[in-house]
């Protein structure tokens, strides 16, 4: 989905009308400036009232195709901008977890569960799990992952020991919160005997994910949960599948689970942290599959930092990943978010990624340009991202259909430079993408098709980090 672009924005020379237009046959092309941007966030105007940036009174609504017909674009969006008068622009720097977080998420997520081995035996009610399952397997007569009855017979009777050797309950050990040599604190714990949790907190530049913490309430539900809805590279793949109706909604409201996702954030202190996105995520492995048998789902909620009251804006993408180029020194960064998983018994999973510290307000007020400028740009770039995408490839037709646009922060990188990123305030205009081939893309309202720098208008590509 994400598509590279030059680095450079396009300014129209010519107002557009919001009916159905042309591409624009002329427009004026200036590169990034990170210079330039360093001097507007440091410089000393009075800024801009969010009041006097031109927003339309109801929805936006727009039309435009480019000159060949392949490329559509609908606007027809609520408009979203944060309940301040001024945005500011900071500079973030990404930390490590220390000691004392992995107490703190231990103490958030499994209060009440006894801490226990890797290596040592689980009690009895766990293992009962596993062989309830092979029994039901036996019963059936679905061999499911064996060759054989025989295969499973076998696969039986070694769980069956493994019930009759077993304690009868969890052997708690002292909570240990320290990282090994890998930069990992893993703890393992024992909820009522039968369920054990897992919580993960790496400190790691030996993966592109870097820094960052998860934890699942029960390991047999890993398969389920899945890297798509973990991870969210497919997310918005998987969402579609929500509106099948053999999904199982949790029964709890809401508003319950949230409040219990709020609960952890608290727990945890992190009281510039808000909730920014909340969506329905399903529980199965193949994101494009037919969901044929009921499908269980849990609420997804999504967690961002907000600086001055202006909340870093959740959107889709996981990292920045610079291109591999010889000239570039900046490696690839996470965004620094956190999402909470929430079903009828509490926190399912959660994950906490690249977090990060503000070290300094730039601006308190920055200066923001006019909306209709910001559209004049949207209705240029939106066409050329677009079509450079499908190029001369006539059997391609994209339709974008943009739903909401909102104004908040983004983090971008300093020119190759990864000790620091700068939150500025930006347009991202949200919705979804489809090429003809099934599915669009964005159906969970988090897709950002286009990300304006409301300060310069520059096009930010989130993907690259700048």
């Amino acid at each position: 989905m994400r598509r590279k672009i030059s680095l450079v924005i396009v300014l129209l020379i010519s107002f557009l009308l919001a009916a159905c237009q042309p591409t624009p046959d002329e427009v004026f092309i200036i590169e990034k400036d990170t210079g330039r941007m360093m001097e507007k966030a440091s410089s000393d105007e009075n800024g801009t009232v969010a009041d006097a940036l031109g927003l339309p009174g109801g929805n936006y609504t727009f039309e435009i195709t480019d000159t060949s017909g392949r490329v559509k674009v609908s606007v027809d969006a609520e408009m979203i901008t944060p309940d301040v008068d001024y945005l500011p622009i900071a500079r973030v720097t990404g930390r490590s977890f220390t000691e004392q977080d992995v107490e703190n998420i231990y103490n958030a997520l499994c209060d009440g569960a006894t801490p226990v081995s890797e290596d040592a035996p689980m009690p009895k009610p766990f293992y009962q799990q596993t062989l309830d399952g092979l029994l039901e397997l036996r019963d059936s007569g679905n061999l499911d992952k064996y060759d054989s009855v025989e295969d499973l017979d076998a696969a039986i009777q070694e769980v069956m020991a493994q019930v009759a050797s077993a304690p009868e309950h969890a052997v708690p050990i002292v909570l240990n919160s320290s990282f090994n040599s890998s930069g990992i604190a893993r703890i393992l714990c024992v909820q009522n005997d039968a369920t054990v949790s897992d919580l993960f907190v790496i400190n790691s530049t030996q993966t592109e994910r870097g820094v960052y913490s998860d934890f699942i309430r029960d390991v047999f539900n890993r398969t389920e949960f899945a890297h798509q809805s973990a991870y969210g590279q497919a997310v918005t793949v998987s969402y579609a599948l929500t509106r099948d109706a053999n999904i199982i909604l949790p029964q709890i409201s809401e508003r319950e689970a949230l409040a219990k996702a709020e609960q952890v954030i608290s727990t945890l202190g992190l009281d510039d942290f808000t909730c920014t996105g909340r969506r329905i995520a399903p529980l199965f492995d193949a994101p494009t599959a037919e969901v044929k048998a009921a499908c269980k789902s849990v609420y997804e909620f999504m967690f961002t930092r907000s600086v001055n009251g202006v909340n870093v804006t959740y959107t889709n993408d996981i990292l920045s990943s610079p291109p591999n180029d010889p000239n570039t020194v900046s490696e690839p960064w996470m965004y620094e978010k956190i999402r909470m998983f929430v079903d009828d018994h509490g926190i399912y999973a959660y994950m906490w990624n690249a977090p990060c510290t503000v070290t300094e307000i730039l601006n308190d007020k920055a200066t923001l340009l006019p909306f209709d400028q910001i559209k004049k740009i949207f209705a240029n770039m939106i066409l050329v991202k677009y079509g450079d995408y499908i190029g001369d490839d006539a059997s391609k037709n994209i339709s974008i259909n943009i739903t909401q646009i909102q104004l908040g922060l983004a983090r971008v990188t300093e020119q190759d430079n990864n000790a620091y990123g700068l939150l500025v305030p930006v347009w991202d205009f949200f919705g979804t993408y489809d090429e003809g081939i099934g599915y669009p893309i964005g159906l969970d309202g988090y897709e950002s098709l286009l990300t304006i720098n409301a300060v310069d208008g520059s096009i930010i590509d989130r993907s690259k980090g700048y």
